[in-house]
């Protein structure tokens, strides 16, 4: 008889006690103070709950009693905790605390798997918030990037678009992938991301400690003017509406392409191609009595998109060649951008002689 061993790896994401509060202030000052002021009470609530653990105390952290921190922080604007605050496996980690982070004067919370942060909105609202929201979930946020030339705004469109095209084939944002800190477990339908001539706008679900990666990103490949605000579900919904504008426009300006006979014209591709390889796009090339060509350049006739994810069909950004084309297009150059689907509805002309 023959022993046998089966091993199973499983992942499994599950936010589903995360929680957040967005608080707005009268000033960007009085945020900035009462994040520092949050920031210092959560490490010191932890401390005295992993004290307390270790040792004697009037206090009980595994009942929830308030810690000493929490007392004197309700105490001080006139408030009170009925109870203390949670988060983590361990409890109260002082190595996991709640993410804080200040956008001009707003204010916001969050942490993956916590208790809440009911208590707090009343106690904040006696600090001087003007208004206090606490709900579960990581906020949407808005993203609004600016680049300088061309070829700085091809890049950033590129890059923000790599990460927010996984929406096509992921349904969850805890299995993206990011450079910077992202695995917050939340639908997509919220998601957007609208390029422009200038730059980008673009929305998405995040905890507070990915804000700053996720700006220094936008920074390393091109923005030079980046802001980030709250988006509120006018915001998102302005947004999926540009969205699916730009999309309809891009699919009917492809639509009834114009047809007309490539023999002896230069063909060069790029993007990637949905129907053949590179190799047979050029067999096929030569085929329709054209040629193949190496570069863009004012001798190319005819520049083809590859259709998977293509920026034709608003999918996706348009790659260098792409704007190289575009600009000799302006400046008068006898050439086409045509979809892979358009070429591969070319056909060579027949003599009749």
């Amino acid at each position: 008889m023959t022993l046998q061993i089966y091993e199973w790896n499983s992942y499994c994401c599950n936010n589903s006690s995360d929680h957040r509060l967005i608080a707005t202030f009268e000033s960007a000052t009085r945020a900035k103070a009462m994040a520092d002021e949050l920031s210092e009470l959560f490490l010191k609530h932890a401390q005295q709950s992993e004290e307390a653990e270790d040792g004697d105390a009037d206090w009980d952290p595994d009942d929830l009693d308030p810690s000493p921190a929490l007392v004197e922080f309700a105490t001080k604007y006139g408030g009170e905790f009925v109870e203390g605050l949670s988060w983590g496996d361990e409890g109260n980690s002082s190595e996991d605390l709640p993410e804080v982070a200040v956008l001009e004067n707003t204010l916001f919370l969050y942490h993956g798997y916590s208790g809440g942060f009911g208590q707090l909105d009343d106690i904040l609202e006696k600090a001087g918030a003007t208004e206090v929201e606490t709900n579960d979930g990581a906020p949407w946020l808005k993203f609004t990037a600016k680049a300088d030339g061309t070829d700085s705004v091809v890049a950033l469109h590129a890059a923000v678009a790599k990460v927010l095209d996984q929406r096509e084939t992921l349904g969850n944002l805890c299995d993206w992938e990011a450079p910077w800190s992202l695995p917050i477990e939340t639908d997509l339908d919220k998601v957007t991301f609208v390029p422009s001539d200038q730059g980008l706008i673009f929305t998405l679900a995040m905890g507070a400690d990915a804000i700053e990666g996720c700006k220094e990103f936008l920074q390393k490949n091109g923005a030079h003017e980046v802001s980030i605000s709250l988006a509120t579900d006018s915001d998102i919904a302005s947004l999926q509406t540009q969205e699916a504008a730009h999309r309809d426009a891009a699919l009917e300006n492809n639509t009834d392409a114009e047809l007309f006979d490539p023999s002896g014209l230069s063909f060069l591709f790029t993007g990637k191609l949905a129907a053949m390889n590179r190799t047979q796009a050029q067999a096929r090339v030569e085929d329709l009595g054209g040629v193949n060509a190496k570069s863009v350049n004012k001798s190319l006739n005819v520049l083809v998109i590859g259709d998977d994810g293509s920026p034709l069909f608003g999918a996706g950004t348009k790659g260098s060649k792409h704007v190289k084309a575009e600009k000799l297009i302006d400046a008068g150059a006898d050439l086409r951008i045509i979809s892979e689907s358009h070429f591969l509805q070319l056909k060579k002309a027949v003599n009749d002689e």
